[in-house]
């Protein structure tokens, strides 16, 4: 089973390479943009990570 940490590094490594790949369009550095459903899967994740994250918290104390 993956760690807390491994979930938030694993995010926050998905939603900067989001955040470069927008900008660089934005930019006009590249004209691949990223897939158009990507901000919507990674909100899908930070909330399901967060509300497995409260779970615990709420199981442990």
């Amino acid at each position: 089973m993956k760690t807390l940490a491994d979930r938030v590094l694993f995010y926050t490594r998905k939603a900067n390479s989001y955040s470069q790949r927008r900008y660089d369009v934005l930019t006009g550095r590249t004209t691949q943009r990223p897939p158009s459903n990507r901000f919507v899967r990674l909100i899908a994740y930070r909330d399901a990570f967060r509300s497995r994250v409260e779970a615990e918290r709420g199981a442990s104390l």
